[in-house]
């Protein structure tokens, strides 16, 4: 009945996330007029750079969850096109990331200079 022991571990809770802890600026917006432009272009910068890396790493998921689906096919026809559709959607999705990434930076250098 103890097969299991050895796979349970102890489990830390880790330190709370808050913006300070992962670049986000505080801005303070009670007054408007003090608000720092490289502050709010840096809050901006902060949130879409996590935004690209979670889509990026999403569409990876995707694509290794499909591959895993169409090794494990195991030639059933059905299976193995829908895996390939999926493959070829989150390649697609994810050229649609680093080109809306290269978009933005161009963007941001216009702005900025």
């Amino acid at each position: 009945m103890h097969h299991f022991t050895g796979l349970i571990q102890k489990v830390y809770a880790q330190a709370a996330l808050s913006p300070a802890t992962i670049g986000i600026p505080k801005v303070d917006t009670s007054d408007p007029a003090s608000i720092d432009i490289s502050t709010v272009e840096s809050y901006i910068n902060t949130v879409v750079n996590i935004l690209f890396y979670v889509a990026g790493i999403a569409c990876l998921v995707i694509v290794i969850y499909a591959a895993i689906g169409y090794a494990l096919a195991y030639g059933d026809e059905s299976k193995v096109e829908t895996s390939k559709k999926t493959i070829t959607w989150a390649l697609i999705g994810l050229v649609i990331i680093g080109v809306s990434k290269l978009i933005v930076n161009f963007v941001q250098t216009q702005i900025s200079s």
